[in-house]
């Protein structure tokens, strides 16, 4: 019987490990292609990780930032809480707004939560496109 109660232990500990690195794995891509999407320019793509809730503002905000070019987009710091299901991950961008060639730079924190949509557990962005001045 404590055999059983052993393996029992292990198998849950296991799959919730592996739950874990899931959640992690996912929150990596999500943030990776939405910041991809940024520094490309294609910010109508970037808008795939906003909730319903917050499509229209942040398209609003794509519609405003047609002529900005990002130059370089880097990571600074990421901090992800597993439990809360959240991340909060601090960009900094170089971008110029046409029809200027001044590169600015802007920092950018990206605050993101695990949700369930449609059955399936998902990252979203809860934060807007930044203020391209």
């Amino acid at each position: 019987m404590r055999n059983l109660l052993f393996v029992f232990s292990v198998v849950i500990i296991a799959a919730a490990c592996s739950l874990n690195m899931a959640m992690q794995q996912d929150f990596a891509k999500s943030s990776e292609d939405y910041n991809r999407s940024l520094r490309w320019g294609e910010f109508e793509k970037a808008s795939l990780y906003v909730p319903e809730s917050g499509f229209d503002a942040f398209m609003k905000k794509v519609s405003r930032s047609k002529d900005v070019k990002v130059v370089d987009l880097r990571t600074l710091r990421i901090n992800f809480d597993k439990e809360k299901g959240e991340a909060k991950v601090r960009v900094e961008i170089d971008y110029y707004r046409l029809p200027s060639m001044k590169v600015k730079t802007l920092i950018d924190t990206q605050k993101w939560m695990y949700v369930e949509e449609k059955g399936e557990k998902i990252w979203r962005l809860v934060t807007m496109l930044p203020d391209f001045k």
